[in-house]
């Protein structure tokens, strides 16, 4: 069982920063207090494991907006870069949490400043890869743990939408059953049946899979959008994402993946 001073350890262990005091209380004291905000962003500790040091920041940052003056607020969130606003964001959402000490007119000011001058970009992340797929023979495959092996940061989003696009008009993504396998045999005997290779097709430019391959295509797909939920595909128990490959000969398939959401905190 983990304890406090387990998180410790394993802040130490990845070099978990976090924003010095006495550095801090320099700034406040100069009444330098956007930069002493833009000094707590940037050191937040957004790693770390033990509770005390995002508890420590946080009052940092809630006390330091406190001190500026309402009419300074625009000055003060253009001041800070944009890199560091989704931060700021959290801990305006971590004061409402504690209205007996942070005046919340205060943040509702705050919060409605960030919101008009950095947009819904401040409470939302992006994230895109490219990854590649091993090849496949012609069928229907269940690619969903390979996908997941290439985009870790997956587990950083506590609620979004990710997008699955495959590069390539002879190959589709589709979502179903994960569990029998006889059902992917089923889904490439009834797509076989639906566009014939045996039809006087104009397209064979590479043989007779040629057209069939881009007509399925067409009825299947080329994008998946998938709900995310707790740093976890929500797929339900029995789906899975399937590479429906429609040529006879097997070849790397090139997918890009958007990941929108909102990040854990």
């Amino acid at each position: 069982m983990s304890n406090q001073n387990d998180d410790k350890d394993d802040d130490l262990s990845i070099n978990v920063v976090e924003p010095d005091e006495n550095e801090w209380k320099k700034f406040i004291d100069e009444m330098k207090y956007a930069r002493a905000l833009e000094y707590v962003l940037q050191n937040a500790p957004v790693r770390a494991k033990d509770p005390e040091k995002k508890k420590k920041a946080a009052q940092m940052a809630l006390s330091t907006m406190m001190k500026i003056k309402t009419s300074e607020i625009p000055q003060a969130v253009n001041s800070i870069p944009v890199a560091l606003r989704d931060t700021l964001m959290k801990y305006i959402y971590k004061g409402f949490e504690n209205p007996k000490d942070y005046s919340s007119s205060a943040l509702l000011t705050w919060h409605e400043k960030v919101l008009a001058i950095t947009g819904l970009g401040s409470i939302m992340a992006w994230f895109q890869r490219a990854i590649t797929l091993s090849p496949k023979k012609r069928g229907f495959h269940i690619v969903t743990n390979e996908i997941l092996q290439q985009i870790p940061e997956i587990n950083q989003i506590e609620i979004g939408l990710m997008n699955v696009f495959i590069q390539h008009t002879s190959a589709s993504l589709s979502i179903n059953e994960n569990a029998a396998p006889d059902v992917r045999v089923d889904m490439e005997t009834i797509f076989n049946k639906l566009v014939p290779e045996d039809n006087s097709y104009e397209h064979l430019d590479e043989g007779k899979d040629d057209m069939p391959a881009h007509a399925k295509c067409s009825l299947l797909g080329a994008s998946l959008n998938i709900p995310i939920s707790s740093g976890r595909l929500a797929l339900g128990t029995w789906q899975g994402i399937y590479l429906c490959e429609h040529r006879n000969r097997a070849r790397h398939r090139n997918i890009v993946v958007t990941i929108n959401g909102q990040p854990k905190k």
